[in-house]
């Protein structure tokens, strides 16, 4: 500890800086009040001694400045006096000290003070420290909140993923995110963003394969340091599976190449917890997209039975006319198969159960035989 004397007393403020020092403890002095305060303000102390009776600045007027100072860690101080009253007592006190030291004093009663002074000031850093660790969850707390609110408002996919990217690098301090997608049909998991780095975004994964694929397999998150991703050494990376209601959604990863860098439980913590909005905005996309395309179908459906209804039942008759010349009878069956095939089209839209996209000239499209396979089954 970093013990602060304040005697204006010659004698008594060198008795107390030996016996300070023959304890084991650090001892700064000072001639009188304000000049404590001055060094106090300077350098901080972890314990402050002072007398009472003190030119410019007595020793209670200093403990009341002492405790009205912002932004310091907690001081244990102890009035010197020669006043030796219940009075004078309370009145240190009430000023704010914690303990009292009556002269003339021996060293056993100033060790005592020095021991129940680590004490407190032990507990009360350790309060600060939980007070500012539970300050950091509370912020990142709501920063996640805001997060949800914002990625439950997204409407496009691909703006939701660049988001969750962005988010997670900052959260945990990291440089380099991919997002990557399971695939159940290919049982692998492909990446679909990466942060804005330049990087390629890197070929699919097996489940297992690397932390991604570890991650996703176990369902739970992998740490890893002084590893390799892509073939390019990296200092840290830590990767969380995307979940929702138990099921894989995909994989979010986020690494580092800062030497001597780690990822920290609370960033893993952190991570779960922005991988799981994410996943269930996610999800909450895909719903919202399976329904607009299910209820697109049924009225499709409706109007195009009531519109097929007729020519499909004109060209049953002339299928059926013996009179018709062979090539028209051709003709006529093609016409009314492929009326019928746009009605089983319409009706493999009505079954779908997940929205499964694919690669088009003119951009990404419904992937109609995937969307509906998992119905058919």
């Amino acid at each position: 500890m970093r013990i602060l004397i304040a005697e204006d007393d010659d004698d008594i403020r060198s008795v107390l800086e030996l016996a300070v020092e023959s304890l084991g403890f650090d001892a700064r002095s000072a001639q009188d009040g304000q000049e404590a305060w001055e060094l106090f303000q300077a350098e901080g102390a972890d314990v402050i001694i002072s007398d009472w009776r003190m030119p410019r600045l007595e020793g209670t007027e200093l403990c009341r400045l002492v405790r009205a100072a912002d932004g310091v860690p907690y001081v244990y101080f102890v009035i010197l006096t020669a006043l030796d009253s219940e009075e004078h007592m309370l009145q240190g006190m009430r000023a704010g000290a914690d303990d009292y030291l009556s002269k003339p004093f021996s060293i056993g009663a100033l060790q005592a003070r020095l021991v129940a002074a680590e004490r407190v000031t032990a507990l009360h850093r350790a309060l600060a420290q939980r007070d500012a660790e539970r300050a950091l969850a509370l912020a990142r707390r709501a920063s996640l909140l805001r997060v949800a609110r914002r990625f439950a408002a997204e409407v496009d996919p691909d703006s939701l993923l660049r988001d969750l990217i962005v988010e997670a690098v900052a959260l945990v301090d990291g440089e380099v995110g991919v997002v990557y997608r399971w695939d159940e049909r290919a049982r692998r998991l492909s990446p679909v963003a990466i942060s804005l780095d330049g990087e390629p975004v890197g070929a699919t994964l097996a489940l297992g394969e690397g932390a991604v694929g570890r991650a996703a397999d176990r369902r739970q998150p992998v740490v890893l340091t002084n590893g390799a991703t892509g073939g390019q050494r990296v200092a840290a990376e830590v990767a969380v599976p995307l979940l929702h209601e138990g099921r894989l959604v995909g994989s979010l990863s986020v690494r580092t190449s800062r030497t001597g860098a780690s990822f920290t439980d609370e960033d893993v913590e952190g991570l779960e917890l922005l991988a799981g909005i994410a996943a269930a905005a996610e999800v909450g996309l895909e719903r919202a997209q399976l329904v607009a395309v299910t209820l697109a179908a049924r009225e499709l459906a409706h109007l195009l039975n009531n519109d097929l209804a007729v020519p499909v039942g004109a060209l049953e008759l002339l299928r059926e006319d013996g009179s018709l010349p062979l090539q028209l009878r051709e003709i006529v069956e093609q016409g009314r198969l492929s009326l019928l095939s746009a009605a089983e089209h319409v009706h493999r839209l009505q079954q779908l159960v997940r929205f499964e996209t694919k690669k088009t000239p003119v951009g990404p499209a419904l992937d109609l035989d995937r969307s509906a396979q998992r119905a058919e089954r």
